[in-house]
C-alpha cells in the first residue's frame, strides 16, 4: 500500500478530501489523529479542503474544529463555502422549471427522494436527520423554486430500476448532472446542476487559493469521488474504496479506521522534507 508514492511532494499545496468514509466515519467526526495531521498540514503553509455531497451545516463543526480556512466544496459541487464564516462563495442551482419536472417524474415512479433547500431536507419518506443544524420536513411543504440538489435513496433490490430512471432523466434534462454513490445506508443518487460537480468545485477552490492542478492531492473512496479525482496531480484512494476508485488512483492508502488521511499527510510532508534536503545538499 502506497508503494508508488511520489519521491518529491514539495510542490503539492492543496489537499482535498472527501468526507464520509475518507475524512470521517459513521459518527461523522474526524479522529484526533487525523485532526492533528490536518492542522500540521495547514501550519506548514498549505491548504486543506473538503469535497462532499453533504451540505455545509452537516460538516460545519468538524471544519471549525480543524480550523479550516480554505473554501470547502459541498452539496456535490453545488456550493463552495468559506468555512471560517459559513458564507456561500459560489452556487449553481437546478432551475425551478427542471426541479418541478424532475420531482413529478420521481413521484410518478414512486421512488424515495428529497429536495435540499437552505437548512431543510424536504422528503417523501421518513428521513432521520443526524445533524442538529439541519431540519426535516414533508415534501408537501416544499415551495417550488430553484434548488441545489435532489437526492434519491434505494434498497439493493431496486438499484436497477432507479438507475434506469436516472439514465432517462439525465438523457432528458441537459442542465442536470447525476452522480451515484454507495454507503452503509445503500445506494443513492445526487441530482445537481450540470455545472455542479466536485470537479467544478475544485476549479473554484483553485481560483481562490491560486494553485494549479498538478499542485493538488485528491483523496476519496466512492463513486461520487470520480469527479474529485479528475483534477488532482495526485489521485489517492482509501484502502477500502470501491474497486473502480482504487483502479484509477495513483496511490492507495490505509482506510478511514486506520487514520488513512493522517498517513497520507505524514507521507506528503515527509517526502517534501526529503526532497528539500536533497536540494540543499547539492
Amino acid at each position: 500500500m502506497a508503494d508508488n508514492f511520489p519521491k518529491d511532494t514539495s510542490h503539492f499545496k492543496l489537499l482535498i478530501a472527501d468526507f464520509d468514509g475518507t475524512l470521517a466515519g459513521i459518527n461523522h467526526t474526524v479522529t484526533p489523529k487525523v485532526e492533528k495531521a490536518v492542522k500540521k498540514w495547514i501550519d506548514s503553509g498549505r491548504h486543506f479542503s473538503i469535497a462532499t455531497g453533504r451540505q455545509y451545516l452537516m460538516i460545519e463543526d468538524e471544519c471549525l474544529r480543524m480550523k479550516l480556512n480554505t473554501p470547502v466544496i459541498v452539496r456535490g459541487g453545488a456550493e463552495v463555502v468559506d468555512p471560517a464564516t459559513g458564507k456561500v462563495l459560489h452556487s449553481e442551482l437546478i432551475e425551478k422549471e427542471d426541479v418541478e419536472k424532475i420531482l413529478n417524474i420521481l413521484a410518478k415512479n414512486k421512488v424515495s427522494f428529497l429536495v435540499e433547500k437552505d437548512d431543510t431536507l424536504y422528503a417523501n419518506f421518513r428521513y432521520e436527520v443526524d445533524f442538529p443544524k439541519v431540519f426535516y420536513k414533508e415534501l408537501t411543504e416544499f415551495e417550488m423554486s430553484d434548488a441545489p440538489k435532489v437526492v434519491l435513496k434505494s434498497s439493493d433490490d431496486d438499484v436497477g430500476k432507479v438507475q434506469k430512471l436516472m439514465d432517462e432523466i439525465e438523457n432528458s434534462f441537459s442542465k442536470v448532472n447525476i452522480t451515484r454513490n454507495h454507503s452503509r445506508y445503500g445506494y443513492g443518487w445526487d441530482i445537481t446542476s450540470v455545472k455542479a460537480t466536485k470537479l467544478h468545485g475544485i476549479v473554484k477552490v483553485m481560483e481562490h487559493v491560486g494553485v494549479k492542478r498538478e499542485d493538488i492531492v485528491g483523496v476519496g473512496d466512492s463513486y461520487n469521488d470520480f469527479p474529485l479525482l479528475e483534477a488532482p496531480g495526485l489521485k489517492v484512494a482509501m484502502g477500502d474504496a470501491h474497486k473502480e476508485v482504487r483502479e484509477i488512483a495513483d496511490v492507495v492508502i490505509p482506510p478511514y479506521d486506520e487514520d488513512g488521511v493522517a498517513f497520507l499527510i505524514d507521507k506528503l510532508l515527509e517526502n517534501s522534507k526529503s526532497s528539500l534536503h536533497l536540494i540543499l545538499k547539492r
